[in-house]
């Protein structure tokens, strides 16, 4: 679950483009430790798994169908995307 509130972001380094799905990765200075790998991270209002994690950049795969109904198949190096993670027990609403 995400609360909608955007404080963090992320920019666009690398793409990979297969024949039915996509890699991004983003680099942020939002702090990501190998235990979230597998986890969600709400992308420009879309949820995303987190496939790896190195340092300052995280990776994504999108699928087919996730680039069909978002507007990640028009994204480029260098796009600044908005990034939340998701609510942990006792974190605040506002």
């Amino acid at each position: 679950m995400f609360n909608g509130i955007i404080y963090n972001s992320g920019s666009v380094k690398k793409i990979s483009v297969g024949k039915n799905s996509a890699e991004i990765v983003l680099k942020t200075n939002l702090p990501f430790s190998k235990s979230e790998l597998g986890s969600s991270l709400c992308c420009d209002g879309t949820c995303l798994t987190i496939t790896k994690i190195h340092k300052n950049l995280i990776s994504f795969y999108l699928s087919k169908e996730t680039l069909s109904k978002t507007n990640f198949k028009f994204i480029k190096i260098g796009n600044n995307i908005n990034i939340e993670k998701s609510l942990s027990y006792g974190n605040k609403i506002s």
